[in-house]
């Protein structure tokens, strides 16, 4: 908030109330959809279902977090895990606004 006001210094003060009255309505009136977290992760035909996951993430290491895969970068992972390559991935959040 500081950083807000010191910024409204260098204007009018009409401005500044204009400013301070529309950040107002804007902040006290609307809801906040948070949407960080709550993710689902399914592959194309719904075998692999992950739910509760937050962003930024990635597929793979959503599988490792699961316990499902380990580390691409250990031994021949790399290989052993080209099937996620190869599938199609859609990470997914229902929300109500």
């Amino acid at each position: 908030m500081s950083c807000l006001w010191w910024s409204f210094g260098i204007m009018s003060s009409a401005t500044t109330i204009g400013f301070l009255v529309l950040y107002l309505v804007a902040f006290t009136t609307s809801s906040q959809i948070v949407l960080n977290s709550g993710w689902s992760l399914s592959n194309a035909n719904a075998t692999i279902g992950l739910t509760e996951l937050s962003l930024p993430s990635g597929v793979y290491t959503a599988l490792q977090n699961a316990g499902l895969t380990g580390s691409v970068l250990h031994s021949y992972n790399d290989v052993n895990l080209r099937w996620i390559a190869l599938d199609n991935w859609t990470y997914f959040l229902n929300f109500s606004g």
